[in-house]
């Protein structure tokens, strides 16, 4: 199986509307009716490039770089991808059968199709013409099957399918970017556009994961933590004293966060922690923590935050446990990963801690 990409633009009124009916075009129509077999000949070995050559410069007295699109296009074979780009969009489809002169298109097929001005398409023994005999400089036809529709470029591709569908080429192999189209392709079948702030903010959390992992300590990831409450819109952030003799024992909250226009106060236990944390222990000293204090009618919020990798699943599991007994108190668990996202989104470039 191999990958093309095959531009339609040319004789466009009238490509585009026989695409629609499965049968991708390309044009050399001068070649007919006397070298109609030319793509059969290429496909199948019996016509080297000098006799390619000493065609063209029969028909065209010329031998012109652009007879390497024919050749191509008589290559294309049966399960081969193409991607065809048009006006800001592109699609991908799937050969049916090699390549023939358009006179071999189905008569019912010819009868059927209508130009962008609306006029029949005839054969005239020699081509096809729009109804008042005007001819289409189309050659050669591959029957083929959608395996995508036309969508955005700006949508699905990404920077290396973006450059090649650039070229001012009619078509060329792709076979060195056949991941890429199967991932576009799946991506379309899926309505999964590319999301630029998911890339980069993916790719941005993980080296700020482990900045915090490697370069920060416990207490100044507690203040990155107050810090970002505040960012947050928090009116009121502190740091309890860790030596509150008030402080039930096995309780504890390492930052808490109000916002008073909520009527909400977060209580966060924060963990400067490498790896996959299967300690479940903070989840018991919040609990106690909030248990213990003043709520003043405010709405209570349990979060733990660690620069972990992961939280092992009975870690995972012990806060569900908890969330599902105390269902006005759900425990919120977020990793090295999703706080360094969080980071993102407000925006670091004035955190100083």
């Amino acid at each position: 199986m191999n990958y093309w990409f095959h531009r339609i633009s040319y004789e466009a009124r009238v490509s585009y509307p026989l695409l629609e009916k499965g049968y991708m075009t390309i044009g050399f129509g001068d070649l007919l009716p006397k070298y109609g077999t030319v793509v059969a000949e290429i496909k199948a070995g019996t016509i080297d490039e000098e006799k390619y050559n000493e065609i063209f410069q029969e028909i065209y007295n010329k031998v012109s770089r652009n007879r390497w699109f024919l050749w191509n296009f008589s290559r294309f074979a049966v399960g081969d991808w193409v991607v065809i780009p048009s006006w800001g969009t592109f699609a991908v489809y799937e050969v049916l059968e090699t390549a023939k002169s358009i006179n071999n298109l189905p008569r019912d097929i010819i009868d059927s199709i209508k130009d962008w001005n609306g006029k029949g398409v005839v054969f005239d023994g020699a081509g096809i013409s729009d109804s008042d005999g005007k001819e289409y400089d189309l050659g050669f036809f591959v029957k083929v099957k959608p395996v995508t529709e036309f969508v955005p470029r700006e949508t699905f591709l990404k920077t290396d399918l973006t450059k090649r569908l650039k070229s001012r080429a009619t078509n060329g192999t792709m076979n060195d970017l056949s991941d890429d189209v199967k991932d576009v392709v799946a991506n379309v079948k899926n309505d999964k556009p590319l999301n630029f702030y998911k890339t980069v903010s993916e790719n941005l959390s993980n080296s700020l994961k482990e900045l915090i992992q490697k370069e920060i300590t416990p207490d100044k990831f507690e203040q990155l933590v107050e810090w970002y409450m505040k960012k947050l819109g928090a009116d009121d952030v502190y740091i309890p004293s860790k030596n509150n003799s008030n402080k039930p024992n096995d309780a504890d909250a390492d930052v808490i966060a109000t916002f008073s226009r909520l009527n909400l106060v977060v209580y966060i236990q924060a963990k400067h922690y490498e790896g996959v944390q299967d300690n479940n222990w903070a989840i018991t000293q919040i609990q106690n923590y909030i248990d213990a204090v003043d709520k003043n009618n405010y709405t209570c919020a349990a979060w733990i935050i660690s620069s972990c990798d992961e939280y092992s699943p009975e870690v995972k599991q012990a806060a569900l446990q908890q969330s599902i007994q105390n269902i006005s108190l759900p425990i919120r668990l977020i990793n090295g990963g999703e706080f360094a996202k969080m980071l993102i989104d407000v925006g670091v470039s004035d955190c100083v801690i």
